[in-house]
């Protein structure tokens, strides 16, 4: 693969010259096949040979001619693929560059090796926790990284396409000018990716993949061909439906007489990534034959595959442990979460219990350990979380079956066999809040890379049932749902400060049902610090963008007046989970070293209409809520003993001059809102009396 500075100096001026000389090599072979064709063999298939070296004179001068023909094409061919080439490098750096622009726009670098960092901060001074610039996001530098490093594979996979086409086209010493099959750089992807699949599947069926030295060209195979959906459509058909889960089944219940090497498991792993890849690649291309194979495998999810001398896992057990690598196509995700939601809701067991005593989980994981997810709906969950409108769809479903309803609140999730995600929690569970996330936010969690989708009414429409659905669980509100719900409503933040601040019943969500649920999230400590960061910035958003959540303009002093109610809404919220904590004695409060090591920045990943400006400006407001946090925690203040406006002083003061930013001219003109006149104790009251109502006290304290 090429290195991120050879492709950043990548100038096309030898290759445009090439493309040239061999444009001029291709009009001149095609004059002198002309000039043979019309002059020389026109001639001796008119001529009276006779005698023995007749017969072969008149074949040696066509054979000639026909060279010369082919010897055009071959030119022609060349000339395309260099072209083709250069042209595809030349977009690719042109994408390189757009990348190194948006990393200056959000305050970040990219060196000559093409890794991302923080422009050197100016030193802290103010000793308060958490005032690292919030625009030093690791989020936006995982995410420029990763797609550096997609448009450095895609410059590799051009590279090798193209020089394996230029030895086909030229051939071995015995084929030259031998008509070329190749006339560009997708004609060559299909004729090797054909190739390619063709020699994988013999390799799959004559069972010689079951060694490290077959395992290892598979891997080969497979990796030559990421993004050729030629090859994976060819590889998916020509298996077939039965024969994929039957070729997975047997890799990962190990055939071989002897005990699996580590290389061998290590090959197997790798082999996992990339046929889930090629299988994803598959569902989206546009091989008409697909169509079939994907109802095929939706069928064969209740059949059983693999030795018989095993518990066999079932058809959606191997598929959704596929479905872990690569990005499926969003029909045949929902047409297949259908199938496998309504077999999972079938079984008298119910949900993962039924699939953890399905098969054997000592034969299943010996090769690729924890990652093999007995549970179905676990790999299924994660690829819909990688499509933002599937899973909306899928999710947002209530008929035939409120898929909704049934993984949030009726299923089972890992009763018998607790598969825990990386970093703890289990695994369906962190699957469903990635799922979640994506079908109320357009934001995919699983692929830094990809821009977050439009939001509009289907994306709120989801998010209000689940906050329905979770609001009615009470203190049974699942521990790991919180931290995926904080992100969603920091996501959705315009629509969580409308609900905060709403008096009359109209906002989007379910103000009461809302409280619930942030009740919840702020018993966990991560949770809380995620929530309450990402809303001070959708609360200094809301001063630069003065409008309601569909869209009606707003004066300035009521987006003062709605930050104060969303703080104060925040603050009942925490203190009715502290009261929750003390009154079940499971108190694990957020310590004070702890979130003085904590650095802000991370809830912007979240945050869909985040800039420079905007992380600035948040960040600073983040810091003081923070400060005002470990005061409370030191002086043991609760709402009992202090208002909104004590416990929050420091956050209301800096939203307050964020507004006064934003709102110069009106804060100045108007009586009551300037920094000297008015305007703290504007907000103060606002926060104050949020607070009261959202504990049910509309009288105030």
């Amino acid at each position: 693969m090429p290195t991120f500075e050879q492709l950043w100096n990548f100038r096309p001026t030898v290759l445009s010259t090439a493309v040239e000389d061999w444009q001029r090599t291709a009009r001149d072979l095609d004059e002198l096949a002309d000039e043979a064709r019309d002059g020389m063999r026109a001639k001796a298939a008119e001529g009276s040979w006779e005698g023995q070296n007749a017969a072969v004179s008149r074949q040696f001068v066509f054979t000639t001619t026909t060279q010369f023909r082919y010897a055009h094409r071959q030119a022609r061919a060349v000339h395309a693929m260099i072209r083709d080439f250069r042209d595809t490098q030349e977009a690719l750096v042109r994408r390189l560059t757009e990348i190194v622009d948006d990393a200056g726009g959000r305050g970040l670098h990219v060196g000559p090796d093409g890794r991302v960092t923080a422009r050197e901060a100016a030193p802290d001074t103010s000793e308060r926790p958490g005032d690292t610039a919030a625009a030093d996001s690791q989020a936006a530098i995982q995410s420029l990284t990763a797609e550096i490093e997609a448009v450095l594979a895609e410059s590799a996979e051009c590279d090798a396409t193209v020089a394996r086409a230029l030895r086909d086209i030229v051939g071995e010493d015995r084929d030259f000018f031998a008509p070329p099959g190749l006339l560009g750089l997708e004609n060559a992807e299909q004729t090797q990716g054909e190739a390619d699949a063709r020699e994988a599947i013999a390799l799959i069926g004559s069972d010689a993949f079951d060694d490290i030295e077959g395992t290892e060209r598979l891997n080969e195979l497979l990796e030559a061909n990421r993004g050729n959906e030629h090859f994976a459509a060819a590889l998916a058909t020509g298996l077939g439906a039965s024969g994929t889960l039957d070729f997975w089944a047997r890799t990962l219940n190990h055939t071989g007489s002897d005990d699996p090497t580590d290389t061998y498991t290590a090959d197997v792993v790798r082999l996992r990534e990339n046929f889930g890849h090629v299988l994803g690649e598959a569902t989206r291309s546009d091989d008409p034959d697909m169509a079939a194979w994907e109802q095929d495998v939706v069928a064969l999810g209740m059949q059983r595959f693999g030795p018989e001398t095993t518990v066999r896992p079932y058809g959606f057990q191997l598929m959704s442990d596929l479905l872990n690598n690569g990005t499926y196509d969003g029909d045949f995700l929902t047409s297949y979460g259908d199938a496998l939601l309504a077999a999972d809701r079938g079984q008298t067991v119910g949900g993962a219990p039924f699939w953890e005593q399905a098969a054997d989980p000592a034969a299943y994981r010996e090769l690729v350990g924890d990652a093999f997810r007995l549970d179905p709906m676990t790999g299924f969950l994660h690829a819909l979380s990688g499509d933002p409108a599937a899973a909306n769809t899928f999710l947002g479903a209530t008929e035939p079956e409120d898929n909704l309803h049934y993984l949030l609140d009726e299923r089972q999730h890992g009763q018998v066999t607790e598969e825990l995600a990386e970093g703890g929690g289990l695994a369906s569970y962190a699957a469903l809040g990635d799922a979640l996330t994506a079908a109320t936010t357009g934001m995919s969690p699983t692929d830094p890379a990809a821009d977050p989708a439009e939001r509009g009414p289907e994306q709120v429409r989801v998010l209000d049932r689940a906050v329905g659905i979770l609001a009615g669980q009470g203190n049974d509100f699942p521990e790991d749902l919180r931290q995926p719900m904080a992100q969603i409503l920091v996501g959705q933040g315009e629509v969580t400060h409308e609900t905060a601040t709403d008096l009359d019943d109209s906002a989007p969500l379910d103000s009461r049902q809302l409280f619930d649920v942030v009740t919840q999230l702020s018993r966990d400590p991560d949770a809380y610090l995620t929530l309450n960061e990402g809303m001070n910035y959708a609360l200094v958003e809301s001063f630069q963008d003065p409008r309601t959540y569909d869209g009606q303009g707003l004066n300035p002093e009521d987006t003062l007046h709605r930050a104060g109610r969303t703080v104060g809404f925040l603050e009942e919220a925490r203190n009715a989970a502290l009261t929750v904590e003390a009154r079940q004695e499971t108190a694990d409060s957020v310590t004070v070293a702890r979130l003085e090591s904590v650095v802000l920045g991370a809830a912007l990943r979240y945050v869909p209409y985040a800039g420079p400006a905007l992380a600035e400006t948040g960040g600073l407001v983040s810091a003081n809520w923070l400060q005002g946090e470990i005061d409370r925690i030191e002086g043991d203040w609760t709402l009992e003993t202090h208002r909104v406006s004590a416990l929050r002083q420091d956050q209301l003061e800096a939203l307050g001059r964020a507004w006064y930013v934003a709102n110069t001219g009106f804060a100045e003109s108007t009586t009551g809102f300037s920094l000297a006149d008015g305007l703290f104790e504007e907000i103060n009251q606002s926060a104050d009396m949020s607070g009261s109502l959202a504990a049910g006290e509309p009288d105030g304290r």
